[in-house]
């Protein structure tokens, strides 16, 4: 049944108003109108625009933290850094 609707969601997407449309437009659209006809299919889409492709906000954090915890501030406590950490990315 996915197979089918992943094939009908094709013909669909190729149409020349839809190819115009940049990714993130082309989903947010499909999502809005076809959710009813292509529920397993765009279910799939959903899952796999929200894993990110790479591991570049993981690794800022980490950078983020080594930058807060230097040798200077290694008295620092966890619930310290936590904080200062929070307050980083929220400000």
């Amino acid at each position: 049944m996915v197979r089918e609707q992943w094939e009908d969601l094709k013909a669909a997407i190729n149409v020349p108003t839809l190819r115009t449309l940049t990714f993130h437009q082309l989903w947010a659209n499909m999502l809005v109108q076809y959710t009813d006809e292509y529920a397993l299919v765009l279910r799939l889409v959903v899952i796999s625009l929200l894993i990110p492709a790479d591991t570049s906000e993981c690794e800022r954090i980490f950078s983020l933290m080594n930058d807060l915890k230097t040798t200077e501030r290694n008295s620092m406590g966890q619930q310290n850094l936590k904080n200062r950490m929070l307050w980083h990315i929220m400000g």
